[in-house]
């Protein structure tokens, strides 16, 4: 079903900085000289320049913990388990615990899969 060459999937917790944040706000908000009291809240990260670490822009990868592979009459039933750093976790609320479900349909073309 797969190898290094043909992944199942790929699950990334992507982090956002400083230049995300103002790219979106100024894409986004209108108006700014009658809307900036409240959009600046909603739209925006006030505070952000104060956080330690320093946000950034990043893509995060779990690891892979375990990975199961059950046969039904009907479909293949395929369980990863994954885990994030402990630093992604605690730095950029990424979560700790991930697992990632496919099914395999036999009579079917059509793959469905579930991230819990």
């Amino acid at each position: 079903m797969a190898d290094e060459h043909h992944r199942l999937g790929c699950y990334q917790y992507e982090a956002f900085g400083h230049e995300n944040y103002n790219a979106c706000f100024q894409n986004y908000v209108q108006n700014l000289s009658e809307t900036y009291f409240w959009a600046d809240a909603d739209w925006g990260k006030p505070g952000m320049e104060f956080a330690e670490p320093q946000p950034e822009h990043k893509r995060l990868s779990p690891h892979l913990v375990s990975i199961r592979h059950q046969f039904h009459d009907y479909y293949d039933h395929v369980q990863a388990q994954l885990v994030m750093l402990s630093e992604c976790v605690q730095v950029n609320g990424a979560p700790r615990d991930l697992q990632i479900d496919y099914k395999f349909y036999k009579n079917r073309k059509q793959a469905g899969s579930h991230l819990g």
